[in-house]
């Protein structure tokens, strides 16, 4: 998935359109800014990338990579693409503006984030010592 499907699935939460004219917020500046506010939540959802791709902190000698453009691929779990990484945009890119709207969009990406959390998890074995007694 790239940058800039990332930002036209935020535009849609937003309820934002490309159409001039009818658009609430500043589109031309949020399209500036989603590159570094990409690579911001990039950082902050490796951790879950790691948990979803079942690695190790330890495992994961390269560091996230970043984007300079909307053009370039995005290298998180394509779940994380799809669901959490549009709605912390959203929130990055309304906070000034809409602070209500905002903290929704907060409080989404916080509730995925946990969901992705518990759909990923690792089953714990646990050894029979008697099936028989």
């Amino acid at each position: 998935m790239t940058g800039k499907d990332v930002y036209y699935k935020a535009l849609s939460l937003l309820n934002e359109h490309e159409a001039p004219g009818e658009a609430q917020y500043d589109t031309e500046s949020f399209e500036r800014a989603a590159p570094e506010m990409i690579n911001v939540l990039t950082v902050m959802l490796d951790d879950l990338d790691l948990h979803v791709k079942h690695r190790s902190f330890h495992e994961a000698t390269d560091e996230p990579k970043q984007i300079h453009s909307l053009s370039e691929p995005i290298y998180l779990h394509p779940a994380i693409c799809a669901s959490v990484l549009p709605l912390g945009l959203a929130f990055f890119l309304i906070a000034e503006e809409n602070s209500a709207r905002a903290s929704l969009f907060f409080k989404l990406y916080q509730s995925e984030k946990e969901a992705l959390y518990r759909k990923y998890r690792t089953v714990r074995r646990h050894k029979i010592r008697s099936v028989f007694q």
